[in-house]
């Protein structure tokens, strides 16, 4: 850190942004916030979606932003009423982009499933394997058909002034079973121990990509954990080639850590 800036070097060599790593060194981050993905509002789970679509294809972010872009200016022209051949013009527009994003989002559900089942069974078993289903208001429809769910949802996004139709409303429920919602039903063990392995999913999805192994950094994954899983947890992150991991439970660490760091009050009291 210099004159209050913070500056970033690798090997001396200064460079311009966090993002420089990202894309040479994948890394893949569990952190107590991700739990909010399995038990919090909808916009946690559509942005679980589009992280593993820009793990899969970087170049999604422009596609994501594009539509945000259209979304905003069609809700403009909502509030203020406008006349209907203007806002059927960004429909159009508004339908193009809906269509390519819930077509990503979609694709991005099936290989979460795929991912997360086989790491799930491999290290839990075959026993509740949970189950993500994409749940959109545009799911199997093309850009015309639409175009024809706005015009006649028309009266009621100009009510309402914001569009009620297209991706900003995607959800990705995550079952349990036939039917079970872990969100609403799931303890908060199982909704941790869910989100932990959803990372793990995403580190596969990312590993597949680069082809090379993400460094995994985990934070506090045992609290609310059934002590059963615990063991299961670690020989799960084990099989990833680097992991920096904190937690509160140094009985677990002492035993499976190659390098461990106690820091009591803020400050680091042993190195091992």
């Amino acid at each position: 850190e210099r004159e209050g800036k913070k500056e970033l070097f690798e090997n001396g060599e200064k460079r311009k942004s966090l993002g420089n790593f990202y894309r040479e060194i994948p890394v893949a981050t569990f952190l107590l916030d991700d739990v909010e993905k399995v038990k919090g509002p909808p916009e946690k789970r559509r942005q679980l979606l589009d992280e593993i679509i820009i793990s899969m294809r970087p170049a999604y972010k422009y596609l994501k932003r594009e539509f945000e872009k259209i979304l905003s200016h069609r809700n403009a022209l909502l509030k203020l009423h406008s006349k209907e051949s203007l806002i059927e013009v960004w429909d159009k527009k508004f339908a193009e982009s809906s269509y390519h994003l819930a077509k990503e989002r979609e694709n991005a559900s099936v290989e979460l499933n795929k991912k997360y089942e086989i790491v799930f069974k491999k290290f839990i078993g075959d026993k509740n394997v949970t189950s993500f289903i994409y749940d959109s208001n545009i799911k199997g429809k093309d850009i015309l058909e639409i175009m024809k769910a706005l015009k006649s949802n028309r009266e009621k996004e100009t009510r309402v002034g914001r569009s009620l139709i297209g991706p900003q409303r995607d959800d990705l429920r995550i079952v349990s079973g036939k039917s079970k919602s872990m969100r609403i039903f799931g303890s908060e063990g199982e909704q941790k121990l869910i989100s932990i392995f959803i990372k793990l999913a995403q580190k596969e999805i990312l590993k597949e990509r680069t082809g090379m192994s993400p460094v995994l950094i985990v934070d506090d994954p045992f609290s609310e954990i059934d002590e059963k899983f615990v063991c299961k947890i670690i020989e799960a992150l084990k099989e990833s080639d680097q992991v920096i991991l904190s937690s509160l439970r140094p009985d677990v660490l002492k035993e499976q850590a190659a390098s461990l760091i106690e820091i009591v009050d803020g400050a680091v009291v042993s190195v091992g």
